[in-house]
């Protein structure tokens, strides 16, 4: 049997949130650079556009999901930082 610490299980948890976010980070920097503007401005433009643009409308739907998955994992990150996760069998 193998004792595992809860200090063990959050650093390894803390890692995995950290390579996702990097992941993520790359991803979402390709539109910063690809519309040179930060994804609220970019989902104003998509909502408020007179005429609709398929491919940007495509690219909107991935950015909110990379947008929406790091923001999640920042939070998770401090929740784990913080120590408030348990461990379940």
């Amino acid at each position: 049997m193998v004792t595992i610490s809860k200090q063990q299980m959050a650093e390894w948890i803390l890692l995995d949130y950290l390579a996702r976010t990097h992941s993520l980070k790359e991803k979402i920097s390709f539109y910063l650079k690809k519309y040179n503007t930060n994804f609220e401005e970019f989902e104003k433009q998509i909502k408020t556009a007179s005429k609709e643009d398929f491919e940007k409308w495509d690219d909107y739907i991935e950015w909110k999901a990379f947008h929406n998955f790091y923001t999640s994992y920042l939070k998770q990150i401090e929740e784990v930082k913080n120590g408030n996760f348990q461990l379940a069998e």
